[in-house]
Order: structure tokens, then sequence, then C-alpha cells
């Protein structure tokens, strides 16, 4: 009895929550297809067996990362030295426009100077030009380069840490914000390095190399399964143009019966379903790529399942109510290293659920970049926000509060989730940087 009552203070779950109290609560809101048919997959991941849950969280001893601390106390290190030199990078799919600069005293003041500049092509040589030009810069000289987030930046990362180099990113908008008069790549590269010599650039770390594989890993199960919610959404709409009815039967069942009948174009049940035989031919082509999603989506969870132990934070996370292991792997394998954030606001502006609105003078006068961030610990913590209202009653008190003071507002419901949202990251972090057990008391007052 004693380690039952341990597990339960350890993780808080109701022991009976049934799919269709689930259904009852469900919270509508704006999601991606994928996100609303993958509820019912997370809610039955969060509420497994207490025992089991138990089990998962002890197994798990994957420690952080542990880079960031050191990482952040060399790049202190290089901006101590008056003769550093700073890198601002802009970066496109065949080049990237370098510029470097160097503190100077002119006139009793500390300038920027420019000391190179030039746009150097990348593609077909894997970088080996963009690492000839830098040298005189970077080996054997305190150095601090800086490039945008984009789409192409693992390779450059790889360059620089093979050579111990010192390379951080930058956000996004930081040049979009700059409303400069006039603007091409080199002043966005100058204006780069210029905001990084003065310290007033906002910038973070990219995970190393040999971690980097591990959110890698994690990521396709949630877009494979979005993309087959896509392909189920096509079917039941497709039913209801032809038939002017809702599918009767589920699309798993389809699934099953088209496998067993060897996608037979004529079996007389998928006649009964689509009588036209043009229209059957879409229909089996759309459960056979159902099927084959099935079947990747089960081989990449394996995989995860056997790695999960190697996974950041997974035990701490697995012990908060409404997060499973999907959310817990994703979560763990997204932060890498908590120290990487300085803070909670840079954490929770991270996972896109910081306040993007421009206000003067009481008045809206337009939004910043609501993008900027991970999708992906977006989604989990949102996800995470909407199943921890079901079963922890501070969270349903929180969401409640939340929705009366936006219910005179579009999007009420997206709003107060999102703020819930926006209080387990801020928890989540509190809870990993102090190593302290999440605390629904001090999460949700």
């Amino acid at each position: 009895m004693e380690n039952n009552s341990t597990i339960e203070q350890l993780i808080p779950f109701a022991k009976n929550a049934g799919s269709e109290a689930v259904e009852e609560t469900f919270v509508q809101r704006e999601a991606r297809p994928g996100d609303t048919v993958m509820t019912d997959e997370l809610v039955h991941d969060s509420v497994m067996n207490l025992a089991e849950r138990a089990a998962e969280a002890a197994a798990c001893k994957a420690v952080p990362f542990n880079f960031a601390q050191e990482a952040w106390s060399i790049i202190d290190a290089q901006r101590c030295d008056p003769d550093c030199y700073y890198i601002g990078m802009d970066l496109h799919s065949d080049n990237v426009v370098v510029t470097v600069i160097q503190s100077r005293f002119e006139r009793g003041q500390l300038v920027g100077k420019r000391v190179y500049k030039k746009r150097i092509t990348t593609i077909n040589d894997g970088g080996a030009t963009l690492v000839k030009e830098l040298e005189p810069f970077c080996s054997g000289h305190t150095h601090l380069a800086c490039v945008e987030s984009t789409y192409n930046i693992y390779f450059v990362f790889d360059l620089f840490e093979e050579r111990g180099w010192n390379i951080v990113i930058a956000d996004p908008c930081a040049v979009s914000q700059a409303r400069l008069k006039a603007s091409n790549d080199f002043t966005d590269a100058e204006y780069l390095a210029e905001r990084l010599r003065t310290n007033s650039l906002h910038v973070s770390l990219i995970l190393p190399h040999d971690t980097r594989g591990v959110p890698d890993m994690v990521r396709p199960p949630g877009v494979l399964v979005q993309d087959r919610a896509r392909q189920k959404i096509i079917i039941t709409n497709m039913y209801a143009n032809h038939r002017g009815l809702r599918l009767p039967a589920r699309i798993d069942k389809l699934v099953e019966l088209g496998k067993e009948q060897g996608w037979n174009l004529d079996d007389p049940e998928l006649t009964a379903v689509l009588p036209d035989r043009l229209a059957r031919v879409k229909l089996v082509s759309l459960l056979q790529m159902v099927a084959y999603t099935d079947q990747v989506i089960e081989f990449v969870s394996g995989e995860i399942k056997k790695r999960c132990k190697e996974i950041p934070y997974t035990a701490a996370l697995l012990k908060i109510t409404g997060i499973g292991p999907v959310l817990a792997t994703t979560i763990g394998s997204e932060i890498g290293d908590i120290a990487r954030f300085q803070n909670s606001k840079n954490f929770v502006s991270y996972c896109r659920l910081a306040p993007t609105s421009r206000l003067s003078n009481g008045k809206k006068k337009g939004e910043s970049n609501a993008k900027n961030g991970n999708a992906y610990l977006s989604w989990a913590m949102t996800e995470a926000a909407n199943i921890m209202m079901r079963y922890e009653p501070r969270a349903k008190k929180a969401y409640e509060r939340s929705l009366k003071k936006h219910q005179h507002v579009a999007y009420g419901r997206v709003i107060a989730l999102r703020s819930l949202a926006a209080r387990i990251a801020r928890g989540i972090y509190a809870a990993l940087s102090t190593g302290e057990v999440f605390d629904p008391r001090k999460c949700f007052g």
C-alpha cells in the first residue's frame, strides 16, 4: 500500500478518467488538423497505469546535455577581450555574406570598425571556402560569430564546432526589426556583427552535433500523425461529398478491411461505402497511405521508446500531470539543456507562448512574429495544457479565470488555453532549472 500511495503522490492522476469524460471536457481550439486527432492518443498516453508511469520515470536515467553553462562562460570571456573579432553572417541557400567588426577607439569613443566583408559561395564545397576565409579571424584569436536562425544552419555550426570556434544563433527577427532606411545582405551582416559587439542582440545556443540527433528522431511521429489525420479528413469529407452522410465505419476498420481483401476495388463492402468505382480508386489509395503511415509511426515510435532513457529530463517530466511518454520525450529532447535559456521569459518565448502584440498609449499597433520560436514545444505545451486541466483542479480553475477574462474576445478559448500553456512552461522551467518537483500550487496559484 505504501508503494501505491507514493506513486500517486508523484503522479497524481485520476484513475478512472475515461474517454467519454475527456470528450465532454474537450476544449475546442484553433489547431492544425492533426492536433485534434492526436488528442485521444495523447490522453491515452498520459493516463497510463500509475505503476507503469512510475516505472517509466525510474528507468529514465538520462541527464541534461550540460553544455550551455560552459558555452556561456566562453562567450562572456570572448567579450572581455577588447581585440575580439565580431562576425555577422547573413546565410542564404547557396552563399553567405560575412562581415567582421572589431572595437576601436576613435575620438574618445569605442566604436565598431569593419575589417572584412565578403560574399562567400557555400554550395558544392561543404563550407570549405567559408572556413578558409574565416580562419585568420577565428584561429588563435578571440572571436564571436553570429548567424540568424534559418533552415540550413546546421552545417555552419558543425564547421565551427569541429574547430572549436565560437558561434551563437540570433533571433530571426533581429534584422527585420532594425528598420534600416536601406538594406541589403551586407548591411544585414554588419548589423548582426555590430549588435553582437554592443551585446544588444538576443542570441541563443544550438544543440551540439552529437546531441542534435535526439530531437530530430523524436519529431517525425508528430508530423506523421498530422499527415495521417489529414488523409483521414480527406476520406471523411469525400464520403460526405458523394453520399451526403457521415462515414458509418471507422477509417481504421476500412484500412483493416482493405488489407484483408488485398485492396480489391470490387470488394462488396468497399463498394457499399462508395458505389462509384473511380471514387473507390481514390478511397483505396488514401486507405493505403493511412496503412503505410501507421507502419512508419509504429517503427519510429518503437525506436524512440528504446532511446527514451537517453532523452534529458524525461524522468522529471513524466511526474507531471498530463504529460506522458510522447510529450515528455518531445519536450525533453527539444530543451536539451535548460541552461540554454537565461530565464523563464526566454523559455516561454522560445515555446511561442509569449505575447506578440505591440502597444502604444494603450492602443494596439500591430504584432511581432508569433511564429518565432520552437513549433514542437509550442504544440507539446498546448497539448499538455489541454490534458492537464482535465485532471488538475488548479489548472482547470486557472483556465476558467482566463476564459472569463477573455469571454468577449474572438478566440477567447484559444487565448485562455495558450495562457495556461505559458503557465505550464514557466512551471517546467522552474522545476528543471532548480531540480525540484513540478508544483501545481506555485504554477497555477
